[in-house]
């Protein structure tokens, strides 16, 4: 009997996890410094192409493997600030911090000052989303709470996923309709990005 999507999912998060945790800490590190450069590079060239630069960038804090992105400020040209994620109930919102402490499911939260409220949606003008696995148009598999997904249908943010080259699957993974695809994918091998034909074109910065 064909799965439905609900039980695709699941399969291919439970894949692609075992994937991720497989790559051998030389790899990882080698890899994560490509990202890093290919994140530069984009975030350059989207500063260029817009009317202002890129100035408020939301980023986050790696659990399960994930791609490490805390070296990336040193990367990129002066002047971007970033923000993290952090969940109240229900709710992603992003917070400028430099200060961390666990949160909801062990991950590294921001340590708010007592008055402190998120960054707005609207001033985030790009944010890099990890995933367990991006498809080639786009489409992002994530851990299924759907936090993300509902996040960024607020904002008008550039949106960058953000993986090794091992998670990217010929499987198409825009199989709901809250399924949010990506402006760009970026891999320690390629920039993933729609062409003008509304098809996607990869390169390498």
């Amino acid at each position: 009997m064909e799965m439905n999507h609900s039980e695709t999912k699941k399969k291919l998060r439970a894949h692609y996890q075992t994937v991720r945790a497989e790559i051998s800490e030389t790899s990882r590190s080698r890899s994560q410094a490509a990202v890093h450069s290919h994140l530069t590079t984009l975030v350059t060239e989207l500063s260029q192409v817009r009317d202002v630069p890129i100035s408020m960038i939301g980023s986050y804090q790696p659990i399960r493997a994930e791609v490490e992105l805390s070296a990336l400020a040193q990367w990129l040209p002066g002047g971007a600030r970033f923000c993290y994620p952090k969940i109240k109930g229900n709710v992603l919102d992003f917070f400028a911090a430099t200060k961390f402490a666990k949160g909801r499911f062990g991950v590294l939260e921001p340590l708010l000052e007592p008055s402190q409220v998120p960054v707005s949606p609207e001033a985030i003008d790009l944010i890099l989303v990890p995933g367990l696995a991006f498809d080639r148009s786009g489409h992002r598999l994530g851990y299924g709470a759907g936090f993300y997904d509902r996040y960024l249908l607020q904002t008008e943010a550039t949106k960058v996923g953000v993986c090794f080259a091992e998670q990217m699957t010929e499987t198409s993974l825009g199989l709901d309709p809250h399924d949010h695809p990506m402006d760009f994918v970026v891999t320690e091998n390629f920039i993933l990005s729609p062409s003008t034909e509304n098809r996607w074109s990869e390169r390498v910065s």
